[in-house]
């Protein structure tokens, strides 16, 4: 935006510590996910500086949470005030679960992951239809007019 540093007092030394969190080193010593392997692969091959990867992947994290956790605040918000809808959506996890052989006891017990792979979450019509109303009652459309 052209704002000095100076004049944003500790925002410089933040952005150094959340370029240097995101830095490749320290990705590996937490074991994250193979595509942000693949990303620093591409990035670091295009010859971006180990500060232009850094912020890209930052840049990645904070678009990946500026969505997902509104979408689940709302989505949740809405189930719990409807309990005919969460009665439908909850069996349709306990219905996966069964079919897929996970509990939610082991989980619980911090002894299981539970994984659901990309088709059986899309073929669940409740919660994709809840989640899809919560998006619709939530969402702010912002249009920008210059008179």
């Amino acid at each position: 935006a052209g704002i000095p540093f100076w004049l944003l007092g500790k925002a410089k030394e933040q952005l150094d510590f959340l370029l240097a969190f995101m830095d490749k080193d320290n990705l590996k010593q937490r074991h994250l996910l193979e595509l942000i392997e693949q990303r620093d692969a591409v990035f670091r091959a295009g010859g971006l500086s180990e500060r232009e990867v850094a912020g890209a992947h930052f840049s990645a994290l904070w678009a990946s949470q500026s969505n997902t956790l509104p979408t689940a605040f709302w989505t949740l918000f809405y189930l719990l005030q409807n309990p005919v809808a969460m009665a439908a959506v909850r069996m349709e996890v306990e219905t996966l679960l069964q079919e897929t052989g996970q509990t939610v006891s082991g989980f619980r017990a911090g002894g299981e992951r539970i994984d659901f792979t990309r088709q059986p979450l899309a073929d669940m019509a409740c919660l994709g239809s809840v989640v899809n109303e919560a998006l619709r009652m939530s969402s702010v459309s912002i249009v920008l007019r210059q008179a």
